[in-house]
């Protein structure tokens, strides 16, 4: 499989994972944070279409990784916290990547 060039993939981010919930009902998150380079941030059009059951949620960016750029990877789940551009921003949907084998060579995030 063919991959687009590491210089496609120019941006860092901080991936903080979620812990829980504090009693005041704030979410906590690991005191440790992992920087990963060599990511693609894109920030999507921003609008609400409707549809029956009320308003769907749109992605406010797609974030793209591949492991062969970024190094090991951890396991990603909804919830848990990216930050870029000193901006903080919630995983909504997390799309692994996968060819071959069951290990994903990378992922697709969508934040919110």
């Amino acid at each position: 499989m063919r991959l687009p060039p590491k210089k496609f993939f120019p941006h860092e981010v901080i991936y903080r994972k979620k812990t829980g919930i504090s009693p005041i009902g704030e979410t906590l998150f690991e005191e440790e944070e992992q920087v990963i380079r060599n990511v693609r941030f894109d920030f999507s059009v921003k609008f609400s279409p409707r549809d029956i059951n009320g308003e769907v949620q749109i992605p406010n960016a797609l974030i793209s990784m591949l492991s062969k750029y970024t190094g090991p990877l951890p396991d990603f789940f909804v919830a848990d916290q990216i930050e870029f551009g000193g901006k903080q921003y919630t995983i909504a949907h997390v799309i692994p990547l996968l060819a071959d084998s069951p290990e994903p060579f990378g992922y697709e995030i969508e934040v919110v």
